[in-house]
């Protein structure tokens, strides 16, 4: 199995963010996200390796455990230093495209009303992330 992580750096603060997954079967490609305002980078590779080994023993599938991996490391782009913990529920809120504390119902209506499910606006004020 390989993943990598796939920045594309606009600025300092501005970046694209996502990952590919090949286990030897398929190759996936995860959800693009456009992070700006970075409060900080370091950690972002980590929280990714972390995010995916998670995910691999705890979800049912290696899409899942992508998407868990990198809506992990692009929230912790948003957190200052080397260290935080994530809450599990607002990694998954994230991988899933909801905004937080938006059910998954009311996600699935707000994607219908866009042309391309990745271009939802911001998920909240806390995390300056964008699918």
């Amino acid at each position: 199995m390989l993943a990598i992580t796939l920045r594309e750096s606009r600025s300092a603060s501005h970046n694209g963010w996502s990952a590919c997954l090949h286990d030897r079967g398929e190759f996936m490609l995860s959800r693009h996200y456009e992070i700006t305002h970075i409060v900080d980078r370091v950690g972002g590779g980590d929280s990714f390796a972390g995010g995916l080994i998670y995910g691999l023993n705890a979800l049912g599938n290696h899409r899942d455990a992508l998407e868990f991996a990198v809506a992990a490391s692009c929230l912790k782009h948003s957190i200052p230093g080397d260290f935080k913990s994530l809450p599990r529920a607002e990694v998954e809120q994230l991988s899933e495209g909801r905004r937080f504390g938006e059910s998954p119902e009311v996600a699935e209506s707000h994607k219908s009303h866009v042309r391309h499910p990745h271009s939802l606006s911001a998920l909240s004020s806390t995390y300056n992330v964008t699918l």
